[in-house]
């Protein structure tokens, strides 16, 4: 978590991100459905990580399903969310984790 921190603030720093499009996607070991309900040193480093760098968060719908619960793991981290035309989340019945896509917009 800390490790987050210094990481956003770092880049801050030297300006790594600036006038640039960001975009991150994967397996974040966070759930997202519960990010701004639920409070832990992870949740508030992603969340200012996000808000430091104007990021947006593009999957709303769960990713990962058990018998009993459905979360968002798997997610599209974005700093122009405008620049994308489709995004969503693909089941192809391989096991209990879906897919997650987007395509850009290529101007």
């Amino acid at each position: 978590m800390d490790l987050l921190c210094v990481f956003g603030q770092r880049c801050l720093d030297c300006n790594c991100f600036t006038n640039k499009e960001i975009i991150m996607t994967g397996n974040f070991n966070v759930d997202f459905s519960q990010l701004h309900s639920y409070t832990n040193q992870l949740h508030d480093a992603l969340l200012s990580i996000m808000s430091m760098f104007g990021i947006t968060q593009l999957i709303n719908t769960s990713t990962i399903f058990t018998s009993t619960t459905s979360t968002i793991f798997d997610v599209i981290l974005i700093s122009d969310p405008a620049k994308i035309s489709r995004r969503g989340v693909l089941d192809l019945d391989l096991n209990d984790c879906q897919i997650i896509y987007y395509i850009r917009k290529y101007r």
